[in-house]
């Protein structure tokens, strides 16, 4: 039985707008493939620092967020930047909150 998976356009649409209604600001910064491009999150607390979150399956199957990189911004912009030469089809959006606030811990939960 085929499993039915989420796009990456209608997730990425869906998490704006769940940051938005939080007042996070979020901007595309590379668009990938509209079905099947894999997503990075880049976190910036506005201060020279940020973390860079990626996707992986855990044991049961589920997607789950992960830590790929923290650092200053140019470091994070260096992994970005290594991601798309291995993956030119994938998405980086970009959060800025100063407390670092992303919702990633809390859309694993769901």
């Amino acid at each position: 039985m085929p499993v039915n998976r989420l796009t990456s356009k209608f997730w990425i649409d869906a998490y704006s707008k769940r940051l938005e209604a939080a007042a996070i600001p979020v901007f595309v910064i590379k668009k990938g493939d509209d079905k099947a491009g894999a997503i990075f999150i880049r976190v910036s607390n506005l201060s020279g620092q940020a973390i860079l979150f990626s996707q992986t399956c855990d044991p049961n199957g589920r997607k789950v967020w992960f830590e790929l990189a923290n650092g200053t911004d140019h470091e994070i912009e260096s992994a970005i930047t290594r991601q798309i030469q291995f993956d030119p089809d994938l998405w980086v959006l970009e959060v800025e909150e100063k407390n670092g606030r992303h919702l990633l811990d809390e859309i694993s939960k769901e």
